[in-house]
């Protein structure tokens, strides 16, 4: 079996770790070769991993060099499988077989819960005859997707994966010795990409209602993205900047992770939230809002606590449980470490491998 995966971002983000993953964990019997833009991360990573590599000068879907250049890697490649990662990569390759009548199948990946624009294109791709299956990353990302399609039948449910043995023990100090956190302070944080739909307004809003109601805590905004200057002011203008860091991108994220107390997860929308899962292998104790498919991984009072989304006041509280009774933290993250072990990169990869299998026969 030869599977030709495609994924267009730049950016290093949840699903672009996914795919790495699903190209590492395949058996020897399958062929992997990664499709992706040339300034990518992704690029990158596979380079620096040397997994088998393709690259692309051009992403956009509508430009017709995006489509020559991925028929080309098509063509020289000779896929049994094309697995598609992204809505642009999807639009690209429906571009190009519509036009090249080529009928190799193809799967997509759907991993966010935003809602699906009711375009004609957009009906036509996610209905395009060469797509068999539709691997939707959750039930709430499953719903969505239905709606948008004719055949049901097509959409298969595989929760993302983890590297169950990607993080340290938890013993390093980075932060606190770092930023000399008084041992008897709390590490309360996020890890992710500082964009709206994360909801980090929502975060410092918590944090807030936090410090007033006296808990002592210094909290961590962790990551890179377009809101991280508007958050850093919204910051300074309440005065939280003794109890506040934000660190912008780390390398040592296997280090610090498992540092923190909390995590804080307050998105707005969400697919399933794989760097919940991360928490739960850290041995971390989640606190996190009722977004998408969060609810499916977060199970109220039994791997961690949940608040309705935008809802500072309720995830405080939340917040201020774990603070006060160590024994409910040690439960909820010991059940959540149990839970989470069935979500290996391993096991996601031979689940892939069976849905593959049942395409292609």
């Amino acid at each position: 079996m030869r599977v030709l995966h495609f994924s267009t971002p730049l950016s290093w983000r949840g699903g672009e770790q996914q795919l790495a993953y699903l190209v590492e964990c395949m058996p020897k019997s399958v062929q992997s070769l990664i499709v992706c833009p040339a300034k990518s991360l992704l690029a990158r990573h596979a380079k620096r991993n040397e997994l088998p590599l393709r690259l692309l000068s051009s992403r956009r879907p509508f430009n017709p060099s995006s489509w020559r250049e991925f028929g080309k890697a098509v063509a020289e490649f000779k896929p049994t499988l094309i697995h598609l990662h992204d809505p642009d990569a999807q639009a690209i390759a429906v571009l190009w077989a519509t036009f090249s009548r080529s009928k190799i199948p193809m799967i997509l990946s759907r991993k966010v819960d935003f809602p699906i624009k009711n375009s004609y294109f957009t009906r036509y791709k996610y209905n395009f005859s060469n797509i068999k299956r539709i691997i939707c990353v959750s039930g709430a990302v499953r719903e969505i997707v239905a709606s948008a399609i004719e055949d049901v039948s097509k959409l298969r449910l595989i929760y993302d994966a983890i590297d169950l043995n990607r993080f340290g023990n938890g013993q390093k100090r980075t932060l606190r010795d770092g930023y000399r956190i008084p041992d008897d302070h709390l590490i309360v944080g996020n890890i992710g990409a500082l964009v709206p739909h994360k909801d980090y307004v929502t975060f410092i809003n918590t944090a807030d209602r936090l410090i007033h109601l006296g808990l002592k805590a210094r909290f961590f905004i962790i990551g890179e993205g377009p809101d991280k200057s508007k958050l850093i002011k919204m910051i300074e203008d309440r005065g939280l900047g003794k109890q506040f860091v934000v660190t912008g991108f780390r390398h040592d994220i296997e280090d610090v992770f498992p540092e923190l107390d909390i995590f804080l997860h307050p998105s707005e929308t969400e697919g399933l939230g794989s760097s919940i899962l991360d928490a739960f292998v850290c041995k971390v104790a989640v606190v996190a809002t009722r977004a998408g498919g969060i609810v499916e991984i977060v199970k109220e009072e039994e791997t961690g606590l949940l608040a309705n989304v935008k809802d500072s006041d309720a995830l405080a509280q939340q917040v201020m449980r774990l603070a006060e009774n160590p024994e409910l933290r040690h439960r909820l993250v010991s059940q959540a470490w149990s839970f989470v072990q069935d979500f290996s990169k391993e096991r996601f990869a031979e689940r892939h491998l069976q849905l593959y299998r049942e395409v292609c026969s």
